[in-house]
């Protein structure tokens, strides 16, 4: 079977067609901003439909559509609003780290901070998502300035995400995290931020610090059980614990409930008894045991 088309073939036509096709109706489509196209107020374009559709697929098909991040790129480039973004900047975070060619359009919708002008409000939100998704170490200058302003919620806080998502990558963050994490107007993106010191390992002792002290002044138990779910990881990704970590796990007050964290405490535990023959004091941590 001479002519036989193999999956990879065959995904590679689609993918071209795909792309041909919002390549070659650039300027008509660019012109859809009508937002009532899809809020049901009159009838939709077909050519909007089929090539909003053909913008989801390609996200469907992820890395493998990786030849049509330079069309995708172009629709950003005209830094507008049009019934496309949040599906291309949806799609080029599927693609991942072969579209980081265009973080800094997808990080210029992230910044904007009128969106009077781009008609919903989504388009950062899925811009610092996809940011984190292409996994590019590119990507962290413009993460850090969008967490630096409490004032753009959305980005502050999908870019909080998207630097722990990075982990390792994400470590000169560090610094604007520990200047911001007690500012007042960063109160309310404190617990995110300790999730996302702990993602970025591995932990120093001013993370350690941080953190320990983070959750000693937490009064809500359910707060305080997720903090102490985020350092386990930390203790995950580090070869010593700290001595003040070790002091706190030590010294926990009351028994953790939530079985989640006790099943990382166990872990934790093997990791303390190697560390300290005090565990057999730490009554707290052996009721996740019984």
């Amino acid at each position: 079977m001479k002519n036989k088309k193999t999956p990879e073939k065959f995904t590679q036509n689609i993918i071209s067609e795909l792309t041909e096709f919002l390549e070659v109706n650039f300027d008509e489509l660019v012109q859809l901003t009508n937002l009532n196209v899809w809020e049901g107020k009159i009838n939709p374009d077909p050519e909007g439909i089929i090539a909003r559709n053909a913008i989801q697929t390609l996200g469907i098909w992820g890395k493998y559509a990786s030849s049509s991040v330079n069309t995708l790129q172009k629709y950003l480039k005209t830094n507008q609003y049009h019934i496309f973004t949040e599906d291309i900047l949806d799609t080029l975070g599927k693609i991942g780290y072969e579209a980081k060619a265009a973080i800094p359009e997808i990080a210029s919708y992230m910044l904007i901070k009128d969106h009077s002008s781009i008609g919903r409000n989504y388009e950062h939100y899925n811009a610092a998502i996809a940011l984190g998704l292409i996994n590019s170490q590119d990507a962290v200058p413009y993460l850090i300035e969008a967490i630096q302003d409490p004032n753009n919620q959305g980005p502050c806080w999908r870019a909080l995400v998207s630097l722990g998502r990075l982990g390792a990558k994400s470590r000169s963050a560090l610094p604007t995290l520990y200047n911001t994490f007690n500012s007042p107007e960063f109160h309310e993106y404190q617990r995110d931020m300790i999730k996302t010191i702990t993602k970025i390992g591995p932990p120093n002792g001013k993370n350690w610090i941080i953190v320990t002290d983070f959750i000693k002044k937490q009064k809500n138990h359910q707060d305080r059980d997720h903090s102490i779910a985020y350092l386990c990881n930390m203790v995950q990704t580090s070869d010593d614990i700290e001595a003040n970590a070790l002091d706190f796990f030590l010294s926990l007050p009351r028994q953790v409930a939530d079985p989640d964290i006790c099943q990382v405490l166990k872990y934790v535990d093997t990791k303390i008894v190697t560390t300290s023959h005090q565990f057999s004091q730490n009554k707290s941590l052996q009721a996740c045991h019984s």
